[in-house]
């Protein structure tokens, strides 16, 4: 995947259908879908929350895709197929915990 401009960084959510989204986390764009959306962090993260901050689904650190194993509800596993529609290569880390803290730490372990 080529790296993304540093300018989506600044652009401000859009509203869209949730059938949409594969676009824009492929083109690492924030968007507000039905309790999904996405954003980037402090440190540049583009993460995509399902349900709140309380809960990240997916996050991209240097053009490399992380998630975590943590048991997720249907609708939540629903929208992670929604936008993970091809994406290959996720790294799985181990549980939502590590995951919050993988993101706090700028994609460090």
């Amino acid at each position: 995947m080529k790296a993304k401009s540093k300018s989506n960084q600044n652009l401000k959510k859009v509203n869209i259908s949730n059938k949409l989204v594969w676009a824009y986390v492929k083109n690492l764009k924030p968007f507000q879908g039905s309790n999904l959306f996405a954003e980037f962090n402090c440190y540049g993260t583009y993460i995509v929350y399902s349900y709140g901050y309380h809960f990240p689904i997916l996050a991209c650190i240097d053009n490399k895709w992380f998630s975590h194993l943590t048991k997720r509800s249907c609708s939540t596993s629903k929208h992670l197929n929604l936008i993970c529609f091809g994406l290959t290569n996720i790294i799985k880390i181990e549980n939502i915990s590590k995951f919050k803290k993988f993101l706090s730490n700028g994609g460090k372990i």
